[in-house]
């Protein structure tokens, strides 16, 4: 069930936003600061509404917890394009040919999903922690601040998601599980733990696509003849090469290590999403044909819909390259500008053929 167009309203550096007509694999460019990465925060956050999402955000973007601790009612303005308003309402709608799901976050004082809890306490079991969430959710309005995440379907409005910040931290209340899409956030900086990415493989390894992943990585190094998981102190992946012995996959580079993370998390996400902010990091330009005939396949073959941003010409023009060689409906590149004349953050669209004729003519991109 791919996304074909995509309304943001009041989230991040977004005040109304639309995008429209997304194909399988979608890679978006602009300049810095255009809101590439908060195009993919809102897709994350639609796919996936809750209290983990946002706390996941946070580490993204380096925000600082103690900050929250220390002024938690400004906790969420950062997610916010309009932080005056008293009551602080984002929208992001997901269109698909099947369904429209919107998720609505809401940043106020209510604080009757939490009472509710306490309400369905045994009092005989109460325990320390209780009565301290109690006190927390009675202090000033100054001390502390709610986040409540709903999702809409056709006619309903459920909850899935509150937090409250406070003074000694956050505290989370995530339900409505079922509203939840399988979506992966690759960010452009943070690495998987080489512990997660070895369970990742085995999961892979265990539905039988060890092979398949093996083909990808020599792809990238053809040198690699083998690959599996050793528990030695931490699991890690290790990785052989003719006539070496078995090296940990962090020996072998930063191209080597995220074309697995890539490729793991689509084969063992059937029919999900992936979200990967600066697809080029780390990958040399040699590799970057090779890697985009890899994720175009896996694409297909695993029902996939892909979302990546750049920053890279080169890499602009190898997606156009290879998504040349599937379909036309596969693949599209939208550019995050700002409109002069609507004075507005806006999407343009060049599917492949447009794409590849603008190349030609050696047309700017990236909102240059």
């Amino acid at each position: 069930m791919m996304i074909k167009n995509l309304k943001i309203s009041n989230f991040r550096c977004f005040d109304n936003f639309d995008i429209h007509e997304f194909e399988r694999v979608n890679l978006i460019g602009g300049r810095n600061n255009s809101g590439k990465t908060a195009l993919l925060e809102a897709l994350y956050l639609n796919s996936a509404p809750s209290s983990k999402t946002i706390m996941n955000l946070r580490q993204i973007r380096s925000e600082s917890l103690e900050f929250l601790k220390t002024i938690p009612a400004k906790a969420w303005d950062y997610l916010f394009f309009d932080k005056s308003k008293l009551k602080k309402i984002i929208k992001i709608v997901a269109e698909s040919e099947e369904k429209i799901k919107e998720i609505e976050i809401v940043c106020d004082d209510s604080i009757e999903q939490f009472e509710e809890f306490f309400e369905n306490e045994d009092e005989d079991e109460e325990t320390q922690e209780i009565e301290e969430l109690k006190t927390i959710l009675i202090e000033n309005e100054n001390k502390r601040s709610v986040l409540n995440i709903y999702t809409r379907t056709d006619t309903n409005r459920l909850l899935s998601a509150s937090m409250i910040a406070n003074s000694k931290g956050v505290i989370t209340k995530t339900q409505n599980i079922s509203s939840f899409n399988d979506v992966n956030f690759i960010p452009s900086f943070l690495r998987i733990t080489n512990p997660a990415l070895a369970e990742e493989f085995d999961k892979a390894d265990l539905e039988g696509y060890s092979d398949d992943i093996l083909k990808i990585v020599q792809s990238i190094d053809s040198s690699i003849e083998q690959i599996k998981t050793l528990n030695i102190g931490k699991s890690s992946i290790y990785l052989k090469k003719q006539t070496n012995e078995y090296l940990p996959i962090t020996l072998f580079g930063e191209a080597v290590y995220r074309v697995i993370q890539f490729a793991l998390r689509i084969v063992n996400n059937r029919n999900g999403i992936l979200l990967v902010d600066e697809i080029e990091n780390g990958i040399h330009y040699t590799s970057q044909d090779d890697l985009w005939t890899i994720l175009f396949q896996l694409a297909i073959n695993f029902n996939i819909q892909i979302f990546a941003t750049t920053h890279s010409y080169e890499m602009i023009k190898s997606f156009s390259k290879i998504a040349h060689k599937f379909e036309s409906e596969t693949g599209a590149y939208f550019e995050i500008a700002k409109s002069a004349k609507k004075n507005k953050t806006i999407a343009i669209k060049r599917d492949i053929e447009v794409l590849k004729y603008e190349l030609s003519q050696e047309m700017e991109f990236r909102g240059e």
